[in-house]
């Protein structure tokens, strides 16, 4: 009987909230000073993708890792982070990683006399408390830019955010949608320059090209 070794797996969190838009964490510069952003995130063992023990530790991961590095503590509500649920071929390319759909409301922002950080984007009333391993946090509205300020240091989180717009569009169908969205990005053409070193999985008349 096959052995499975429990191996780390990571439970981002997407926060949005309706007025402010995508929540990301200034995680520090990378190359050329540019700035680097991520989700927040928990990370834990396990031996599969799948099952409900699998999901049931990953939204407890997902839940510890935005206390720690937001403030934000949902322990006593963890019904409001849902799990996203993405077609098995998008699945499969996001490896060992997980999300979870947060709607964030203007009461969830930390109170005065907490410690706080204020956005970076300034004129926001929404105030969190940082961790030490990140620089600030900022929200931005536009789903195909949060989804570009993710690309440089996480490039499958930046594909799987991309993805959720055709998930939850009417207009945009399942893999359709998908590409449509994905093959318009500026990240993803620059991508698709590099087909020559990748692998690709295909979809009616078009496929998808992933590092």
């Amino acid at each position: 009987m096959a052995l499975h070794v429990p191996r780390e797996h990571s439970a981002f969190v997407v926060a949005r909230h309706a007025t402010h838009g995508y929540l990301l964490l200034l995680k520090g510069a990378g190359c050329a000073g540019k700035k680097q952003f991520e989700l927040p995130v928990g990370s834990f063992a396990h031996s599969e993708v799948k099952g409900a023990s699998y999901y049931t530790t990953a939204k407890a991961a997902a839940i510890g890792g935005l206390l720690l590095q937001t403030g934000l503590d949902f322990r006593r509500t963890p019904e409001r982070l849902q799990r996203m649920r993405f077609p098995v071929q998008i699945q499969e390319k996001i490896g060992n990683c997980c999300f979870f759909e947060l709607v964030l409301h203007d009461a969830d922002s930390l109170c005065e006399g907490d410690v706080q950080s204020s956005s970076l984007s300034g004129g926001l009333s929404f105030l969190l408390s940082i961790s030490e391993e990140h620089f600030g946090f900022t929200f931005q509205r536009d789903l195909q830019n949060a989804a570009a300020a993710l690309a440089t240091s996480h490039k499958r989180v930046c594909m799987a955010l991309l993805a959720t717009r055709s998930m939850y569009s009417q207009q945009n169908c399942c893999f359709t949608g998908l590409w449509s969205v994905l093959g318009g990005h500026p990240w993803w053409g620059q991508q698709r320059v590099t087909a020559a070193k990748t692998r690709s999985f295909t979809f009616g008349p078009a496929s998808v090209w992933l590092l």
